[in-house]
């Protein structure tokens, strides 16, 4: 085999102008992770923003959520009164 042949030795503007291209690669490279960087954190603050939406409208509006639910409650609690109280009862007039 024979030896690797050496490159010519290279100017310093030839040096330069490597150094340049290699730092406008860099440069397009970081310009694009921070804009997907950017894209990304938006991304990741909508479900913060919701949240703290929910909350808010949680908070303002909580009377009427319990109000709901205690009427939801109250009605079941009196259809299975009803029905169990009726069949308590006819337990006794059938004996």
């Amino acid at each position: 085999m024979s030896p690797k042949p050496t490159p010519p030795p290279q100017t310093l503007e030839q040096k330069l102008d490597t150094v340049i291209l290699h730092l406008e690669r860099l440069d397009k490279r970081d310009k694009m992770r921070t804009i997907g960087s950017s894209i990304r954190f938006f991304v990741n603050l909508i479900p913060l923003v919701l949240f703290l939406f929910g909350g808010w409208y949680f908070v303002n509006h909580s009377a009427e959520f319990l109000k709901i639910i205690f009427d939801q409650a109250a009605e079941s609690t009196a259809s299975y009164t009803k029905e169990q109280g009726t069949n308590f009862f006819d337990q006794f007039l059938k004996k």
